[in-house]
């Protein structure tokens, strides 16, 4: 069956490389903390690195993958630099990520079409 090109250039969708990216950027990650690690098991992942994983990505932005490596970024450093808070340092940490989530809803670093 035959269609006129102008029908088919609008229905097919042009595969993109931002997934694939981050399929990459993800694998050598994961390939760098093996040979870190030696050793891997489901017991190396507790909730709580889940949950900063996920707050990275949601902080800096789900849209670009610049916008991930910042949200991970501040998620790993905010606690580090908030070390002389002493003990109110978890609560100062998370006032610090709440006001960036109320404040910049799409992530510090959006997707150009939101």
């Amino acid at each position: 069956m035959r269609t006129p090109p102008l029908a088919s250039a609008s229905t097919v969708s042009r595969p993109s490389c931002k997934p694939m990216m981050g399929a990459v950027i993800a694998s050598v990650a994961g390939c760098l903390y093996a040979a870190k690690m030696t050793a891997i098991s489901p017991e190396s992942f507790t909730f709580n690195q889940s949950l900063l994983i996920l707050l990275g990505v949601v902080l800096g932005g789900m849209g670009r993958i610049p916008g991930v490596v910042l949200g991970a970024v501040l998620v790993a450093l905010l606690p580090e630099v908030l070390r002389g808070a002493g003990t109110y340092r978890p609560l100062v940490t998370a006032v610090a990520l709440l006001a960036i989530m109320l404040f910049r809803p799409n992530g510090l670093w959006p997707d150009k079409r939101v």
